[in-house]
């Protein structure tokens, strides 16, 4: 935080990504307005202790508050070199209109906290929720914190703060390095884009003729414009909760469904304001109704889905990936008729493989995976195999409509044996920022036994 003498504030959001859920600090400008050197600045935050754990033991520790959480105070460049070089993730800083009173209040505040230690959970007490409850010391009258639901998102904490009239004077955009090298990257000619590449690798000797023919050229500047800045911020994206009203068919039994998730983001929602190729499910729920057999059923609960499809190109080669599991409707036989019957298993899956863009607006993918149904309908009450599945991803920049393209294979090899395939399409169709329609019609084939799977429904999110 800057001196007390400083005029105004930032608050600060990192883009998210699977693996890492967005952050937020708090900056603070000292000196006259034309003159601040942000960088030179001191930032916020409330972090947790992880220490070197990872995998189950971070997911599980963190969610049931296990690890420690301090307020820290660091020079605002090693924020953006940490987050913005070395993680990737875009920065979003909004102007906050915090006058030299409130910067009192929230340095007295941070002083009193000084070396205290806080149980952090992921999913509500966390970074989002502190930085709030900060905000709230600067300045009693705003009350954020008291506006946060059972869980705390980064993204509605931003909208909390934007909401709240005349708190925040502007945002702005600071591009991660992997934006500008991505953005620089797609201005190049190709044959200058491979001489890049071949440099990055390696592969140009120092004295190439290309390469001294840069000295002689004088220095203006890379010549190239700055990414743009995202049409959609993190505060205007969807809002984060989801619920719905639907009606299908599957395997002949017409349906009537409503479906409802807390949180708060999948791959076929609009991209605005999220990091687009990552989706991060929690709690959903779906309910059926068959209306022939007057027969209520819960369909599907998610406990989580996190799932992360980064493209590949010249200069980054990430690896995708998903993991996933909950309660999963399934239709297996039924002994009395031989006909296939829903029943409960509780699924868990995951994988990995690649992504690559083959043209603009268009996402494909190819993952390898594994699959575990586990429940007292299936032989030896479980099945276990190995799968794999792809997709392709299409839709304009405007973002107004997204269809996704899939085809699945798992071969059930342990316990209930089988071979699951399934292939099919999806798309959304935008009405509003928080509204939308889905459809999807899809060809199911298990146990020897095909069947479609048929629905559309009405989304808006809250």
């Amino acid at each position: 935080m800057g001196s007390q003498s400083a005029e105004r504030g930032h608050e600060t959001e990192h883009g998210d990504c699977p693996s890492r859920r967005a952050s937020q600090k708090i900056r603070g400008d000292a000196g006259p307005p034309g003159k601040r050197k942000d960088l030179l600045a001191y930032g916020v935050n409330f972090s947790a202790d992880t220490g070197d754990d990872g995998g189950l033991a971070f997911a599980w520790k963190g969610i049931l508050g296990y690890y420690p959480g301090r307020f820290g105070i660091h020079p605002y460049y090693n924020i953006v070199k940490q987050y913005g070089d070395w993680e990737s993730r875009d920065i979003w800083e909004y102007e906050l209109t915090l006058d030299p009173a409130a910067i009192d209040l929230l340095l007295a505040q941070l002083w009193e906290l000084r070396g205290a230690q806080f149980d952090y959970y992921f999913f509500n007490e966390n970074c989002s929720y502190q930085i709030l409850a900060l905000l709230d010391a600067a300045r009693p009258d705003l009350r954020l914190h008291e506006q946060l639901g059972p869980w705390v998102i980064p993204a509605d904490t931003v909208r909390a703060v934007v909401a709240e009239p005349g708190l925040v004077r502007a945002a702005s955009f600071r591009p991660s390095a992997a934006t500008q090298l991505r953005h620089a990257a797609r201005e190049l000619p190709a044959a200058q884009r491979g001489l890049a590449r071949d440099i990055a690798h390696g592969l140009v000797p120092p004295d190439d003729p290309q390469l001294l023919a840069r000295s002689g050229v004088p220095y203006e500047g890379s010549g190239l414009p700055p990414p743009p800045t995202p049409a959609v911020r993190p505060d205007e994206g969807h809002r984060s909760a989801r619920g719905g009203l639907g009606t299908g068919v599957r395997d002949g039994r017409f349906y009537l469904e409503a479906h409802i998730r807390p949180a708060y983001h999948d791959l076929m929602d609009p991209t605005g304001g999220y990091t687009a190729g990552a989706q991060i499910d929690f709690l959903a729920l779906s309910a059926r109704w068959y209306t022939k057999e007057r027969d209520v059923r819960v369909h599907r609960f998610t406990l989580v889905d996190v799932t992360s499809v980064a493209p590949w190109d010249a200069f980054f080669h990430p690896i995708s990936w998903r993991i996933a599991t909950g309660l999963d409707s399934r239709l297996l036989p039924d002994c009395a008729c031989g006909n296939l019957k829903e029943r409960y298993v509780w699924r868990s899956d995951g994988g990995a493989g690649i992504a690559f863009q083959p043209w603009a607006h268009a996402l494909a993918y190819g993952f390898a995976d594994a699959t575990i149904d586990l429940g007292p309908a299936l032989e030896q009450d479980h099945a276990i195999g190995p799968g794999a599945h792809a997709g392709l991803f299409v839709g304009p920049a405007s973002d107004r409509w997204k269809t996704h393209l899939f085809a699945r294979v798992t071969r059930f090899a342990l316990g209930d044996r089988s071979t699951y395939t399934r292939a099919g399409l999806e798309g959304r169709l935008s009405l509003t920022r928080q509204q939308a329609i889905e459809a999807s019609i899809s060809q199911n084939r298990d146990f020897d036994r095909g069947w479609v799977e048929a629905g559309v429904s009405w989304n808006c999110y809250f």
